[in-house]
């Protein structure tokens, strides 16, 4: 668990987001467990806001919904540009979750274009695609990136 963590936090670092948190309390209700190119649920890649999102910006709030495996990231803090799911209980309409094997998805979306992301601070492994980055850790998918880098 501690090393996904370091993952998420390190990928949240790595694409540089103004502004991240997670799933929120009563404002954000999804009504699916679904990640598709621009949404995870109900949340919406360049429309959903962090008010929506998270409602009161608290750390406690960001703390319980960290907890549920979905970490946000928003432009200037005000829209939502990326999701980052470490859980396995959101997935792609392929059955593709946290946890699946590296060659899994390779066979579902081919040869990535990428097999790390890096900067100068950071290389993490991933699988990088047009429409989503998995992060890779023991041959196993451990978060899903969906937005823009």
């Amino acid at each position: 668990m501690f090393k996904l963590c370091v993952y998420v936090a390190a990928f949240a670092l790595f694409i540089g987001c103004s502004s991240s948190t997670t799933e929120t309390s009563s404002n954000a209700k999804p009504n699916t467990k679904t990640i598709s190119p621009n949404r995870v649920g109900d949340f919406v890649i360049g429309e959903s806001t962090l008010n929506e999102i998270l409602g009161d910006d608290t750390k406690d709030a960001r703390r319980k919904l960290s907890e549920r495996g979905l970490d946000f990231q928003f432009d200037r803090g005000v829209t939502l540009t990326g999701i980052t799911v470490s859980s396995a209980d959101y997935s792609l309409a392929n059955g593709i979750a946290v946890g699946e094997s590296a060659d899994t998805v390779r066979s579902q979306f081919g040869e990535p274009e990428a097999t790390e992301i890096a900067n100068e601070k950071l290389s993490l492994p991933a699988m990088v695609y047009d429409e989503y980055t998995f992060l890779i850790a023991d041959d196993k998918v451990n978060a899903i990136f969906v937005g823009g880098s």
